[in-house]
């Protein structure tokens, strides 16, 4: 959290509070943003380790390449073996593309 100077009154207020509380002013900025669902947690005294959520549409890529993966091994197992593994290896490139985005975007 950081001050800012309240646009109206030039008072120090929250970065984060939706109307000034000395003058009723209404504020634009990180206030009206959607917050990312995050965990705090304290693994120590003093140390808070802050995880944030994973977006749902990269659980759903990794969980698509988790399928097509299945699909795959009952592909081989049914005797279509190249087309198998070829389908095997894709979902496997699906799953860790869902994993990779999902890490580098945080969600």
């Amino acid at each position: 959290m950081a001050l800012i100077p309240c646009p109206e009154c030039n008072r120090q207020i929250s970065d984060k509070a939706a109307n000034c509380p000395h003058c009723g002013n209404p504020l634009t900025g990180p206030a009206d943003k959607p917050q990312r669902a995050a965990l705090s947690v304290e693994t120590a005294p003093g140390r808070v380790v802050r995880t944030e959520a994973t977006a749902k549409i990269w659980k759903v890529v990794q969980f698509a390449g988790f399928a097509t993966c299945v699909v795959g091994v009952v592909m081989y197992v049914g005797g279509d073996r190249i087309a198998g593994i070829y389908t095997m290896f894709l979902g496997f490139v699906i799953f860790i593309a869902g994993r990779f985005l999902g890490w580098w975007k945080h969600g």
